[in-house]
């Protein structure tokens, strides 16, 4: 490569690049400007203009001879060039004598260097004018880009203040349509609420519906029971009726046995005290055959006859055998013992049997009182179901009464001896002697 060429490679391209750089500055207002701006200042401080004496030696190398005003006197001792051998590097000392220059081979390699050098700069140069042209297109593409954004920008603006604007007229619509709804919505208010009361009505009439469907089936059931329900009545008022004529049946049977033991009680009574009379007289008889002194008078008592026995010796309608004893003596004392003894049994045979009627009659009227109770409970029931509508009487103690024409004792004061019941049989009580305690 010639000199000339040489500079002009080394000259051009720095004021080339400050050229190229500077519009950058306006046209970049971004990081990539700033990228741009270090590397010319890179390419500023490495792209330096070579300085005379190269020129100099080129054309020496040549065979040519600088003009006068070109040429440099020989340096001195201290008038090397300090850049012969490379920035920092002194020459070897002994190289060379201080009179005279460095050899033209070293000045060729530093050309070449150098030459190397600026090619490689102009390579650089031309691949950053490369990257320059690129990016002012992608630049302009940007910028295009940008504008057409810009425009679509405004547009989208505008369609959006559009909206904004319809919506705003909206909101002022809804408010004054929302201002005028305050008494319809109050209106609304009030229906919701009673709304919600005529549901909890409706709630409440069908729980109330629901439990009269489940009463109308349950007296649908009754109903259909009435029929045997009328049976069962008529066969506990049929049993009612049995049983009072039992008790009517008892009572009479007891009363009269009630008599009879308060005749044999007298009799009872009676011979009691007979006995006691005749074994009075039999000890004193004794104890006169014994002594074989006479009896007084008053003690003395006349044969018995054929009728002059006490007829209740050998109890009611019983007389003694022909022949058992003579006329002229009494039963001896053994025969009256056992004779007494005999009717002591019978009479605690006939107050055990006392007793047994008693309970039977307790029990009677413990069943009298519960079929009553009961019979009572079905009338009543017979008379809410409505059969007083179709001409039926009620039954039970109101009709027992009518029939019989005697009122029925419930209470403390209606009760008689022995659990009689206040009616027909009060003309027998009055006529009774004293009662019989079979304790």
């Amino acid at each position: 490569m010639s000199p000339v060429t040489a500079t002009t490679l080394t000259a051009v391209p720095a004021p080339r690049i400050a050229e190229l750089i500077t519009p950058l500055d306006a046209d970049f207002p971004n990081p990539t400007l700033l990228v741009l701006r270090r590397a010319s200042r890179r390419l500023r401080r490495t792209i330096t203009p070579l300085p005379p004496s190269t020129l100099l030696v080129n054309m020496g190398s040549k065979g040519r001879i600088p003009p006068p005003h070109l040429r440099r006197p020989h340096p001195g001792p201290g008038l090397l060039h300090p850049d012969v051998f490379g920035p920092g590097i002194h020459p070897p000392p002994g190289a060379f004598p201080f009179d005279m220059l460095p050899p033209p081979e070293i000045m060729e390699q530093k050309l070449d260097a150098q030459h190397v050098e600026m090619q490689r700069l102009a390579m650089e140069n031309q691949r950053f004018m490369a990257t320059h042209s690129s990016l002012r297109h992608e630049l302009a593409a940007a910028q295009q880009e940008l504008q057409r954004l810009q425009t679509h920008m405004g547009v989208m603006q505008a369609e959006q203040e559009q909206q904004l604007r319809m919506l705003m007229d909206k909101i002022s619509k809804m408010e004054a349509d929302s201002k005028t709804s305050e008494p319809v919505k109050a209106e609304l208010q009030q229906a919701h609420a009673e709304a919600q009361s005529l549901v909890a009505a409706r709630q409440e009439l069908i729980s109330k519906v629901q439990q009269l469907t489940h009463d109308l089936q349950r007296s649908h059931g009754d109903v259909q029971q009435i029929p045997a329900l009328m049976s069962e009545l008529e066969s506990h008022r049929q049993e009612y009726q049995h049983c009072r004529a039992t008790y009517d049946y008892e009572r009479k049977l007891r009363i009269d046995h009630y008599e009879s033991l308060q005749v044999m009680e007298k009799n009872y009574v009676s011979m009691v005290r007979e006995v006691e009379k005749l074994r009075a007289e039999l000890t004193n008889a004794t104890n006169l055959d014994r002594s074989g002194r006479i009896p007084p008078p008053h003690l003395r008592r006349p044969h018995p006859g054929p009728g002059l026995l006490h007829p209740d010796v050998f109890g009611p309608g019983i007389h003694p055998p022909p022949g058992a004893f003579p006329f002229d003596m009494l039963p001896p004392p053994e025969i009256m013992e056992q004779k007494l003894d005999a009717q002591h049994v019978e009479m605690q045979r006939l107050a055990m049997e006392n007793q047994r009627f008693m309970a039977t009659h307790s029990s009677l009227r413990h069943e009298l009182a519960a079929a009553q109770q009961e019979w009572a409970i079905w009338n009543k029931f017979c008379y809410s179901q409505g059969n007083d509508a179709s001409g039926h009487q009620p039954v039970g103690q109101n009709a027992y009464e009518d029939g019989y024409g005697a009122p029925q004792g419930h209470g403390p004061g209606s009760t008689v001896p022995y659990g009689g019941v206040v009616g027909s049989a009060s003309a027998h009580t009055a006529q009774r002697g004293p009662e019989y305690d079979p304790s």
